[in-house]
């Protein structure tokens, strides 16, 4: 790459509807324009001409089941190397002559969906110099990482595989010295004993240790024909322009998409149970789970959403200012909503000698919030808040494409100003009818061991 090359190298390491025979606009602002190519597969396209840069996601969706830590690893054999670009070396090589394309997977849930995503954002061909260009060679590169990886006698390179199991295995570990996290996801298993939302998203140690090369790549080839595909673009580009560089991604053969079971309606809670464990740790952790009954697209959901922000999700929150705050409780509190699933956490850090104390604290902030025993100046600022939140959100096109699959899946009507326009509307009793069936589930308490 020359001199000048290098310097302009870049280093970035109502759901909207148009037919299913095109678009008639693309999307704007925070806004997508969405349309269904064939069956399982939709484009979401967004205009935005303040980018230097163009950012394609493409998300697999699929069930949140007994494949999971098969569907979270394959991603990373993935990139490792193509037929074209067979090492990490000569991948790394390319990204660096497409003046320093960036590429990623990462692995998330949406209640019980299992989404994979794979990352590119690259240089727009707009700021490169002469008549130079890199959005055909980029697109093509996209492909060729997700449908056409390098492979020996037809299955990732056993070499390869162990070296992104024993990483995964790193991660999921690191998990365990993560002990809020883990401790969430404690409670999340207590409470979802008996549903798929209780599997985490990277799978399990004892599972990674029974995968092979071979069922990486046979779950490769299944999320490939079978998982609902959705490829996002966003970039300054116009409707046609869009369409036609993202023909490759649109082309892939032989799929057969597998249509996915309805999300489950939120469950109620029934009798609270309390769960202790004990681990070697300074700190005890406390997480308390909720079932709110609110399902994703319930009309409740900017109350409960500005009741969650008067409970724990700002400086100004009752569980900061009351209990961490006020009667020095805990170390840290904060609650939030998992909304696809009707649930919402409390998660805080406590000293074990205190911990009835902290429960029964944060259980009286829980009922203040549902009476509606909050001022007017806790509304507004929270309302202020989460308005503010919304606003940078429409910066960050990562994060629309984010938002805009999830109510997606949730087959939500995605409208990020309604939205904001509804919880700026929020009053006192609409936080009360929300917060009316919010239920105690588990009391899920890690604390340090005792002492001899």
């Amino acid at each position: 790459m020359s001199p000048k090359k290098r310097d302009l190298a870049i280093r970035l390491g109502s759901r909207e509807s148009a037919p299913s025979a095109g678009f008639h606009a693309v999307g704007v602002g925070a806004t997508f324009a969405s349309s269904q190519i064939a069956p399982g597969l939709t484009l979401h396209l967004n205009s935005d001409a303040r980018r230097k840069t163009n950012l394609v996601n493409i998300f697999w969706v699929g069930p949140l089941d007994g494949d999971v830590t098969g569907r979270a690893v394959f991603p990373n054999c993935l990139m490792r190397g193509t037929q074209r670009f067979p090492s990490l070396k000569e991948l790394t090589k390319e990204t660096e002559r497409l003046f320093g394309a960036s590429l990623g997977t990462d692995t998330r849930k949406i209640g019980e969906r299992h989404v994979i995503q794979f990352r590119l954002e690259f240089v727009n061909d707009k700021f490169l110099p002469g008549s130079e260009s890199v959005l055909a060679e980029a697109i093509q590169f996209f492909r060729e990482l997700f449908s056409d990886p390098h492979l020996v006698d037809g299955v990732f390179d056993p070499d390869v595989t162990a070296q992104e199991k024993e990483t995964h295995r790193r991660l999921i570990e690191g998990l365990l010295n993560d002990k809020r996290s883990y401790a969430v996801q404690r409670c999340i298993e207590e409470t979802c004993s008996d549903e798929e939302f209780r599997r985490h998203e990277q799978g399990t140690v004892e599972d990674l240790e029974r995968l092979t090369a071979v069922d990486l790549t046979d779950q490769w080839r299944q999320n490939l024909q079978t998982a609902e595909m959705h490829v996002y673009f966003s970039g300054d580009l116009t409707l046609e322009e869009s369409q036609d560089a993202l023909k490759p991604l649109l082309s892939v053969t032989d799929r057969s998409p597998v249509e996915l079971p309805p999300l489950p309606t939120p469950k109620l809670a029934t009798e609270p149970r309390e769960v202790i464990e004990r681990m070697s740790l300074q700190q005890a952790k406390l997480v308390l789970s909720y079932r709110t009954g609110v399902s994703f697209t319930d009309a409740r959901v900017p109350g409960l959403v500005v009741g969650n922000g008067i409970l724990g999700s700002f400086p100004h929150s009752k569980l900061f200012v009351n209990v961490r705050e006020g009667a020095s409780l805990c170390y840290y509190a904060g609650s939030f909503l998992e909304r696809t699933h009707g649930m919402m956490f409390i998660s805080s850090g406590i000293d074990q000698a205190r911990y009835q104390e902290a429960r029964d604290l944060i259980g009286v902030q829980v009922s203040d919030v549902a009476a509606g025993h909050f001022s007017d100046e806790d509304l507004e600022a929270t309302k202020l808040a989460l308005d503010g939140r919304l606003r940078m959100i429409e910066d960050s096109p990562s994060t629309l494409m984010d938002i805009h699959l999830a109510w997606h899946v949730n087959g939500a009507e995605y409208d990020l100003k309604r939205y904001r326009d509804q919880l700026n509307s929020v009053t006192r009793q609409d936080v009360i009818d929300a917060f009316a069936n919010v239920r105690g589930d588990v009391v899920y308490l890690l604390a340090p061991e005792e002492e001899n």
